[in-house]
C-alpha cells in the first residue's frame, strides 16, 4: 500500500489549522514529509514523487528531491514555489484545472468535522517528465490546512506512474474519509458528474474482492448464485470504467484505493 490508513509517526505537527498565505508558505514542509515514515520509503522510489500544493494560489510549495529529477526546475517561479502547470502535458492542463475545481466541490459536500480525515485518489492526468516518457498519474491527497471553512487549502501529493497499468484518457477522483468509510463519492470526466457512492458497485466489489482470492468466473459465478456472463460483463465494465485493459491492472488500482 502507498498510503497506510494512519500515520506511524508523529515527529512533526502533520496538520495544521486555518493558514494565512504568509504562514503557508513558512512551514518547512520538506520535514513534515520526511517525517511520513509510513510513506516516505515508497517516495524514494524512481516512480512516486511527493509534492505540497496550495490549492487557492495553485503553486507548488515543496516537490522532494524525485520530483526534481524527474521534471526539473523549469516551474520554478520563486526559492521554494513551482508552477505545477509546467509539469503537465498540454492536453492535461484543461483536466487539471477540472480535477481541482471537482476537488474542492466534493469536499464541501463532506461533513466539516470530517473534512481533515479525507483521503482522495485522483487517476488519469498525464505529466512530462525530462526523460520524455509516458507518465500517469496516480495521485493520492491528504489534506495539511484548512480553509476557515474547513475545506482543505494545502494538500500532500503522493504521485506515482502508472502508465504501465492506464490506457484511458479520461480522469477520475475518488473520496472517502477513512479506507472503511461508509462515505464515499467520485467524479468521473467522462461523464462530468459527481455522484455519492463509490466508483465501483457493490456487486462489482463482491466480484473484485473474489478476483483477488485468485478465483475464476466460474467459482465466482457459483459463490454469487449469478451467471459466468454476468460475471464476465461486470469485470468489462469495472475495467472500462477504472481505465485499464487487463485484470491485474483492475487488482492493482483497488488495493491502491483500499477497495480490496
Amino acid at each position: 500500500m502507498l498510503i497506510q490508513a494512519e500515520p506511524e509517526s508523529d515527529a512533526v505537527t502533520l496538520f495544521f489549522e486555518e493558514l494565512s498565505k504568509e504562514q503557508a508558505h513558512q512551514i518547512n514542509y520538506k520535514e513534515v514529509v520526511e517525517s511520513l515514515n509510513y510513506v516516505y520509503d515508497s517516495l524514494l522510489e524512481p516512480w512516486t514523487f511527493a509534492a505540497v500544493l496550495d490549492l487557492d494560489q495553485l503553486e507548488i510549495l515543496y516537490a522532494n528531491e524525485n520530483c526534481l529529477r524527474l521534471f526539473g526546475e523549469g516551474g520554478k517561479s520563486s526559492a521554494s514555489q513551482y508552477l505545477p502547470f509546467a509539469f503537465l502535458r498540454p492536453e492535461s492542463q484543461p483536466l487539471f484545472k477540472l480535477v481541482i475545481s471537482q476537488f474542492q466541490n466534493m469536499v464541501q459536500a463532506v461533513p466539516p468535522k470530517r473534512r481533515k480525515l479525507i483521503k482522495t485518489q485522483w487517476v488519469g492526468v498525464r505529466l512530462k517528465p525530462l526523460n520524455g516518457k509516458p507518465w500517469v498519474s496516480f495521485a493520492t491527497l491528504l489534506p495539511l490546512s484548512t480553509r476557515a471553512d474547513g475545506t482543505p487549502k494545502v494538500v500532500l501529493m503522493i504521485n506515482q506512474n502508472i502508465s504501465h497499468l492506464y490506457n484511458a484518457n479520461f480522469v477520475w477522483l475518488r473520496q472517502s474519509c477513512t479506507s472503511t468509510s461508509q462515505y464515499n463519492s467520485c467524479f468521473h470526466s467522462r461523464t462530468g458528474e459527481v455522484v455519492n457512492h463509490d466508483i465501483l458497485s457493490k456487486r462489482e466489489l463482491e466480484i473484485l474482492k473474489l478476483l483477488a482470492r485468485g478465483l475464476n468466473s466460474q467459482c465466482i459465478a457459483s459463490e454469487l448464485a449469478i451467471s459466468v456472463n454476468t460475471v464476465s460483463n461486470h469485470r468489462k465494465n469495472m475495467m472500462d470504467r477504472v481505465g485499464v485493459s487487463d485484470t491485474t491492472a483492475l487488482l492493482q488500482i483497488a488495493q491502491w484505493c483500499d477497495l480490496i
